[in-house]
């Protein structure tokens, strides 16, 4: 569904909220945000990409919640959550952020009930770190446009700063809209208004610094660790896309059978511009996991 009217995607962004239940379990000073759509079926945790929220899963979102329960978290440092304790070196971060967001699910669902991973980007670095501690609990881990796995890619574009004398409409459109771009989407024409919506929301709240993550092997850390089934998702042009030899060989070595998809013609952000082929694609390895629902 493509919105290109800014009150439009503010009332659909609002309306999904309110749709949510909101959940805020602690561990020790911290609080993160969680939300959850759909009322019966296993459990599928989505985990936000850096400078992001729950509403990195707003086309998704629909198309899991009539079969699975959603629960969206904020990760620590963003949306509605509370900072973490830790937030550098970044790796530090995402091994504390993982520890919070494993705390989260077994507050949520206990420490029986099985539950579906998914990270998007930076959340699919915290996403491995709590699936590792979630053991066997975890039916299967996506990883959605990752990296922290110790692999060359090529890299996004030239980002922009804000400047003191800019307008809230030339922030917008000049800072928020070209890097939400360049960073995001293989195509400019596919950010619609929803999108940058959620983008310039996102950024509002944003209180860490996670981008660095991406060149370091700490996604590949976790990995060992994890017993869930595996899979990967990537855009046909996500900058952050490591060639296909290097990607295959290395992720095989935890899971021989392990299906690595690319939706042809989208970017970083592959669950929204490519949403209608990548909601395909993760019912698709959610069914992979022992008691999921299998697609219609």
């Amino acid at each position: 569904m493509r919105i290109d009217s800014r009150p439009e995607a503010a009332a659909h962004l609002d309306r999904m909220e309110a749709e949510a239940a909101r959940f805020e379990p602690r561990l020790g000073d911290h609080h993160t945000a969680w939300r959850r759509w759909g009322e019966a079926g296993p459990a599928v945790v989505l985990l936000n990409g850096g400078t992001g929220s729950w509403m990195h899963w707003v086309r998704n979102i629909p198309a899991l919640r009539d079969r699975y329960r959603v629960f969206a978290a904020d990760l620590p440092g963003m949306g509605d959550s509370g900072l973490p304790p830790v937030m550098e070196p970044v790796e530090d971060l995402v091994r504390i952020s993982g520890t919070i967001i494993a705390s989260g699910v077994e507050g949520l669902l206990g420490r029986a009930e099985p539950v579906h991973i998914v990270g998007f980007s930076f959340g699919s670095m915290v996403g491995a770190h709590a699936a590792a501690r979630l053991g066997t609990q975890v039916a299967t881990f996506t990883m959605v446009g990752a990296s922290g796995l110790g692999l060359d890619f090529a890299g996004p574009g030239r980002l922009r700063r804000p400047e003191p004398e800019m307008t809230e409409d030339e922030l917008r459109e000049k800072v928020h809209r070209h890097n939400m771009v360049t960073l995001l989407f293989a195509d400019a024409a596919n950010a619609d208004e929803l999108a940058l919506e959620a983008q310039v929301r996102n950024a509002g709240k944003i209180r860490i610094r996670s981008h660095t993550s991406a060149v370091t092997s700490i996604l590949l850390e976790a990995l060992p660790a994890i017993r869930a089934r595996l899979g990967a998702v990537w855009g046909g042009r996500d900058p952050f896309l490591p060639a296909r030899d290097e990607r295959e060989a290395l992720l095989r070595r935890f899971d021989p059978d392990l299906p690595i998809e690319i939706v042809e013609g989208a970017g970083h952000w592959v669950p929204y511009e490519g949403a209608e082929a990548f909601n395909r694609c993760l019912l698709a390895l959610l069914n992979r996991g022992e008691g999921a629902p299998t697609s219609a």
